[in-house]
This record gives C-alpha cells, structure tokens and sequence, in this order.
C-alpha cells in the first residue's frame, strides 16, 4: 500500500522500536557518537565475525575495556548459580 501524498509519515512513539530480547534485555541507555568511517567499518566487521549486533559488538569491547561483565556473561552466572548443587549434610545433595 502506498503513502497518500500530501499524509504527514507518521512516526513512531518515543520508544517504540523492538526491545531488546534475551541477554540484553533491560538495555534502556543510548550513547550517541561520531566515529570517523574507517572505525566504524572495522566495528561492523567485528560484529559480524563474532555474530552479534553492532550495538552488543560495541558494548562487549567496551566492558572488555572496563573489565566489566557483559549482559550474556551476567546471564550465565545465573544460569549456573541457580543450577549448582548445594551440598547440605555429608554426601547428600540438594538441588539449589
């Protein structure tokens, strides 16, 4: 279906794009900066080496940087805490 000329385009409301899903869920900061061109081909390439957005390429080298941990690393240290064994009595063992 076509635009009707002289129809305003319409917008969308202020956050209404997708939303970030799975690992990166709760992503609600923006950072707004101007990269020369050459930077920026070199993190699109670095994105798609490593199969991921340019948002979450971007984000992972700048924890890499402040040694911070990355959405999908903090997710998986839930994973992992909320399936460890708990040792309660001796050799027995509960689920955690």
């Amino acid at each position: 279906m076509g635009r009707v000329v002289g129809m305003p385009v319409r917008k969308r409301a202020p956050g209404g794009g997708r939303k970030p899903m799975g690992p990166y869920q709760g992503k609600g900061s923006m950072l707004t900066t101007r990269i020369m061109p050459e930077t920026r081909a070199a993190l699109e390439d670095g994105a798609v080496e490593k199969g991921v957005s340019l948002s979450q390429y971007v984000e992972w080298i700048l924890c890499q940087h402040f040694g911070l941990k990355t959405g999908i690393e903090l997710k998986y240290e839930r994973l992992r805490a909320e399936r460890a064994p708990v040792v309660v009595a001796g050799d027995e063992e509960v689920a955690g």
